[in-house]
């Protein structure tokens, strides 16, 4: 009786451990798929603000040209009037002259 308890025994912890072995091998599979998904995602989402940041950088430089003096010069020629660079004032809002 007691050699027939202990390989009962045997048997269901020799099953257990392969049962879990298996949940712990598949569990291993499906997180390192996860993780290598989410780097694909991060990676793509990387290269998407490097981009943009590019693209922010080069409407800044145009920005910057489009409201320089000389630009400002060709618009009013352009328009009939006359630009006179020292006539330009440039005032801070929210001082009070007073």
């Amino acid at each position: 009786m007691k050699n027939l308890n202990y390989k009962t025994f045997i048997r269901m912890a020799w099953n257990f451990f392969i049962g879990t072995s298996i949940v712990f091998i598949l569990g291993s599979i499906l997180l390192s798929s996860f993780e290598w998904n989410t780097n694909c995602k991060i990676n793509d989402l990387q290269k998407d603000i490097t981009a943009i940041e590019s693209s922010i950088d080069a409407l800044e430089m145009e920005k910057q040209n489009l409201a320089s003096f000389s630009r400002l010069e060709k618009v009013a020629t352009k328009s009939g009037l006359v630009y006179e660079q020292d006539s330009v004032v440039a005032t801070i809002k929210g001082e009070d002259n007073n």
